[in-house]
């Protein structure tokens, strides 16, 4: 059986093509989110995790330093990717939008199961479901009991 790792880090887009080395059997799920929503996710982020590094900073040039930062990443998996003949990337890199995972997430894990090789079961897609059901219910109650 295969095993799996999720590696949801988008500092790894910089080494997509290293990791495909690494892990000759790897599938690569590659998210497409919103970029006008994620760079400001990205800069609360760095504002977050390391506010003692700054009294005051200009958060226009930290908005404009994230989007050249994301765009340098987003280029070296776009390059990594063009290098695959067409076969290799149907074989190993699937592409899911945020909404589309939203409105399908089964759907989506099942074409990510196939695209990798990996067994899609009754177990599997049940699990999957109350996973998804779980997560809808938190969202509705934020937590509550």
């Amino acid at each position: 059986a295969k095993c799996h790792r999720v590696m949801k880090s988008p500092e790894l887009l910089r080494h997509a093509g290293a990791m495909a080395e690494i892990f000759p059997e790897a599938t690569f799920v590659f998210m497409h989110r919103d970029v006008h929503k994620v760079v400001p996710s990205y800069c609360r982020l760095t504002e977050q995790c390391q506010p003692s590094l700054f009294d005051t900073y200009d958060r226009g040039a930290l908005g404009r330093y994230t989007l050249a930062d994301s765009a340098a990443l987003w280029a070296t998996a776009i390059a990594w990717r063009r290098s695959l003949s067409r076969d290799e990337h149907r074989r190993r890199c699937v592409d899911v939008r945020n909404d589309e995972l939203r409105r399908d997430p089964i759907g989506v894990a099942k074409r990510i199961y196939d695209v990798a090789g990996l067994e899609w079961t009754d177990e599997t897609r049940r699990a999957l479901q109350r996973h998804v059901d779980e997560e809808a219910a938190g969202r509705r109650g934020h937590g509550a009991n």
